[in-house]
């Protein structure tokens, strides 16, 4: 019997019940870092930042506020981090509850990359 229960939870301890929730709200976060294409003792780097949401859309350019109509804080502070760096931000919306389910990164020229990610999260 025991080795029975073994061989289930193995099986069916990865699977997850898509009833688990309800209602999900989804989100967008796009991360475009552009470089001034000079030698690498001279370059210097940019970065713009869109986080959508339900609550709406915010956007950064080099931790500054650009547009909100949620907040009023510098990107570091919304995203409460140290770094500007986007692992750190995924990191940061991993800790309220989002979850990417989608990843892009786009070249638009050899000195800008745009990284856009997909989210959800279950709706309280």
């Amino acid at each position: 019997m025991v080795k029975y229960l073994v061989v289930f939870l193995l099986l069916f301890s990865g699977f997850t019940y898509s009833g688990e929730c309800a209602k999900w709200e989804y989100a967008n976060l796009g991360y475009t870092t552009s470089s001034n294409g000079l030698e690498p003792k001279y370059e210097k780097f940019g970065y713009f930042v869109l986080w959508s949401n339900p609550k709406g859309l915010s956007t950064w350019q080099n931790n500054k506020l650009m547009m909100s109509g949620v907040t009023d804080k510098s990107m570091k502070e919304f995203f409460k981090i140290k770094s500007h760096d986007y692992i750190s931000i995924l990191n940061s919306l991993g800790n309220i509850g989002w979850e990417s389910y989608s990843y892009d990164l786009y070249r638009r020229t050899e000195h800008e990359k745009n990284h856009s990610w997909q989210f959800k999260r279950c709706k309280s």
